[in-house]
Formats: structure tokens, C-alpha cells, sequence
């Protein structure tokens, strides 16, 4: 089955019930099973791909996230400051008001 979105995906090797490219909808009776292939690296291709797993790596691990160009993880990361923030900020108001009016504690006898 293609996708779909407009962005061409690249082919799964896997099988649904049968042999599919890339399953897109699932039932709960499907069984999915994913055929691996490996294949040994030769040359130049090897030290390129290791390399780029390593910047890839050190770009995942490093940083708190707000200087990254991706606009989704910094707005979800700001929006995560932002609730701890504002957790903060009510639990001193629930503290200050506990000080000035007392701590009730309930009872299962009330």
C-alpha cells in the first residue's frame, strides 16, 4: 500500500499476514514480522557512516534543546519551562496561604 502523504517513503522489507513495502494501517489480528538484511561495509563508506552516526549522536546528547534548529522540540521544551514555571509560582501561593491560614488535615472519621 503507498502512503498517504505526498512525501515519498522508502520501502520496509517486513511482511503483514503476506509480504508488504510499508504497512500503514494496522488491525489487532495482524501479525508483523520485519525481515533484516545486513550487509558488510566496504571502504570510504564505512568511516562516512560512522562519522555521521557520531555527529548525529553528539547532536542528540548535547545541549538542553533550546538552541536546536528543529522549531518543534524548542517550542515543546519552552512550553515544558513554561508549566514548571507556573508550578512553581502556584505552589509558593498554596504555601504562603497554608502559613497565613493553617494546614487542614482530613480525617476519615470527618
Amino acid at each position: 500500500p503507498s502512503s498517504p502523504s505526498s512525501k515519498p517513503r522508502k520501502p520496509t522489507k517486513g511482511k503483514r499476514n503476506q509480504p508488504v513495502d510499508r504497512p500503514m494501517v494496522f488491525r489487532a489480528d495482524d501479525k508483523w514480522t520485519v525481515e533484516y538484511e545486513l550487509s558488510e561495509l566496504q571502504g570510504k563508506q564505512v568511516s562516512r557512516l560512522y562519522n555521521a552516526c557520531q555527529t548525529r549522536r553528539e547532536k542528540a546528547l548535547s545541549g538542553r534543546g533550546e538552541d536546536e534548529a528543529d522549531a518543534a522540540s524548542n517550542v515543546y521544551i519552552r512550553r515544558l519551562r513554561d508549566l514548571a514555571m507556573k508550578g512553581r509560582a502556584y505552589r509558593a501561593k498554596q504555601d504562603d496561604f497554608d502559613s497565613k491560614h493553617g494546614t487542614v488535615v482530613l480525617d476519615e472519621d470527618v
